[in-house]
């Protein structure tokens, strides 16, 4: 009987040995798992900043350790050109990547969404850490082969190096994180903290809050550039410019809070103001000029204003309250806007383009298009960007680019349109490419209003005395209120 007791006794304890260790190995992978991304399997952002505190506390002396924040650039446009699917693919293949041009010692780490974290130890200088982000940005050059496509993958990447015993791991991460913005959207390029980045985190802080309050305090205003018939010399249209009358800074120009009100969503908002308060005061203008083609009104369309869902519905209700002709409104988008989730946005502007309104492709030369691209949007104008006139009459090879733009938008029935004429010899250029339509400093500045020789059709008359290099610029537009 004993026997079968002791027998009995080393089965369960050999029962209860398996039920701990599978019990350890539940704990271990529940651990494990929350500890670790499951799509990379990388440390996530917990034990990622776990792990620097330690390396912070535990260094030896005189050693200097980096953090190194790295973020995908436009790793959305990814997602939305060939899946999710494929993005998370793309994801965990720049994992594989950062940990093989790593040494054993760093840590790697997924922190976001398309955000991973680098712990550098045992430097001896910033030019280590410098070395280590060059590295993967050449790491992730090479494009990734994945499901038929040859994907690119551009990043940008912040370091904040700790030198002295006492840092904080907060302040440590949160250098990191704004050397990254400070290097965010120039592709394949790497910053390092430095304090004058803080001002700018702080001055971004209070322009965010301003914005916030700009439309509800009325502090923005349109001005009207004229947009004049080459050949006639007729004042067809007018360009809508943005300003902000800032309460500290004074008046603001679009380059100084746009990429600011476009990354915060305040666009949206500020943009459908624009639209509202342009298109009531052309259309008054409208209602005076006598005779001559109607006046187009031309108004910039941001990405952010392209991706909202209402923006089709709020025009058609914007056309309606105002009276404005639809045939008569010009929106212009950059090609980097034009790019991004082309099928939605072909279906955006076909949806545009049924109510009348006309769409222009604003700076072209500067983005991505090319003529079959162009062939696929539902669009009627090109706007060629201000820095090609600029280089007109100084030598060949701009004169020769112009050219070419302007026969390829010909050749696909498209307007042209020249921005930023100011000089005579440019005007001369223009003509002789037969280039429809001008804007510029030569002819006015952006006025404050909609201007009484708006009204004029004959302006500017014929533009044959006004091209050679002694002629003066036509006289300045006189204004009347909105």
């Amino acid at each position: 009987m004993r026997k079968y007791l002791v027998i009995g006794d080393h089965i369960d304890k050999g029962r209860r040995e398996r039920s701990r260790m599978r019990v350890r190995a539940l704990r271990n992978r529940l651990e494990h798992e929350a500890s670790h991304d499951a799509l990379t399997g990388l440390p996530n952002r917990g034990l990622f900043v776990e792990r620097t505190e330690q390396a912070l506390e535990c260094r030896p002396d005189g050693s200097m350790l980096a953090v190194l924040f790295i973020d995908l650039d436009d790793f959305k446009a990814i997602n939305d050109g060939v899946g999710h699917e494929v993005g998370d693919r793309v994801l965990a293949s720049v994992a594989a990547r950062l940990q093989e041009c790593l040494s054993p010692t760093d840590l790697a780490a997924r922190v976001g969404g398309d955000e991973f974290g680098l712990l550098i130890e045992g430097l001896s200088g910033q030019a280590d850490a410098e070395g280590v982000a060059r590295r993967v940005i050449e790491c992730l050059t090479t494009p990734f082969p994945i499901g038929g496509e040859e994907i690119v993958v551009r990043c940008s990447i912040g370091i904040a190096v700790s030198a002295s015993a006492g840092d904080d791991v907060d302040e440590l991460l949160g250098n990191a994180d704004v050397a990254m913005y400070d290097a965010k959207g120039q592709g394949d390029r790497y910053e390092v903290f430095e304090p004058r980045m803080m001002e700018q985190v702080v001055k971004r802080h209070e322009y965010d809050a301003a914005l916030r309050q700009a439309l509800e305090r009325h502090q923005f205003s349109v001005k009207y550039q004229p947009m004049v018939d080459l050949d006639s010399g007729e004042v067809v249209g007018v360009e809508a410019l943005l300003r902000w009358d800032h309460p500290e800074q004074g008046v603001l120009s679009p380059g100084e809070f746009i990429p600011l009100a476009e990354e915060t969503g305040h666009i949206v908002p500020i943009g459908q103001w624009v639209l509202e308060e342009a298109c009531g005061q052309v259309a008054r203008a409208q209602r005076l000029r006598p005779r001559g083609r109607p006046l187009v009104l031309s108004v910039n369309l941001s990405t952010r204003q392209l991706q909202h869902a209402g923006l089709v519905a709020e025009i058609v209700d914007l056309l309606d309250r105002t009276g404005f002709d639809p045939h008569n409104l010009l929106l212009e988008i950059t090609e980097s806007a034009l790019i991004e989730d082309t099928d939605e946005t072909i279906a955006i502007l076909t949806a545009l383009k049924a109510l009348g309104v006309r769409v222009a492709i604003d700076d072209f030369g500067t983005g991505y298009s090319s003529l079959s691209y162009l062939r696929l949007l539902p669009v009627d104008v090109l706007k060629i960007a201000q820095p090609f006139i600029d280089a007109l009459a100084t030598d060949g090879e701009p004169e020769i680019f112009v050219d070419a733009i302007v026969h390829m938008g010909h050749t696909l029935n498209l307007e042209v349109v020249a921005e930023g004429v100011e000089t005579p010899e440019q005007l001369a250029a223009l003509r002789r490419m037969g280039c429809n339509i001008g804007q510029g400093f030569y002819f006015s500045r952006p006025l404050d209003g909609v201007a009484t020789t708006l009204i004029d059709p004959e302006r500017f008359g014929p533009l044959d005395d006004l091209v050679e290099p002694s002629a003066p610029a036509p006289a300045p537009l006189a204004l009347v209120a909105g």
